[in-house]
């Protein structure tokens, strides 16, 4: 035994929320507060109801015992941490390509069309995955970032406009 790293451990698999579920992935990156609009947890949130929808919609097609191969384990929203999951390597690479690019898009209609503020998770999640998206890319992909700088552009602008002047 060399005391090497990958001597017999595996990283433990995240439960992750399915593919098409929006919420739940805004919820499982960011946190529940900032998912609500609540970066920082300023204000109570209540979102009670949201936990039964996401959790009828997580567990949708699994079924308990003679089910053969599913080693993944099962998401619960209830389980995310306050502040969501970090976008860390082992995470980034359990996701295969299908959904680095599904859920680059979610967090770009997050920013651009939802009108979220580009808080600094959030911008490392955007970084993360183009980081892990294969080129090359599909124009889907493209446009979505040409948005997402569109989008950056107006918003540093406003904020250029809305400032004291400093000349």
């Amino acid at each position: 035994g060399g005391g090497g790293s990958g001597d017999g451990r595996r990283a433990r698999r995240v439960a992750v929320p399915r593919m098409k579920d929006r919420a739940g992935w805004h919820r499982f990156c960011l946190g529940r507060d900032e998912a609500h609009g609540n970066p920082g947890g300023r204000f109570e949130v209540d979102s009670s109801g949201d936990d039964a929808e996401d959790g009828g919609e997580a567990g949708k097609g699994e079924k308990d015992g003679k089910g053969g191969a599913s080693t993944a384990p099962r998401y619960d929203p209830s389980s995310v941490p306050p502040g969501g999951h970090p976008p860390t390597t082992s995470l980034l690479l359990q996701l295969d390509q299908v959904l680095t690019r599904r859920l680059f898009h979610h967090h770009v209609h997050w920013i651009v069309e939802s009108g979220r503020d580009l808080t600094p998770s959030r911008a490392g999640w955007v970084y993360s995955l183009l980081a892990r998206m294969e080129r090359p890319w599909h124009r889907d992909e493209c446009a979505a970032v040409r948005g997402l700088v569109r989008e950056c552009c107006a918003r540093r602008s406003a904020v250029a406009v809305a400032g004291p002047a400093s000349r």
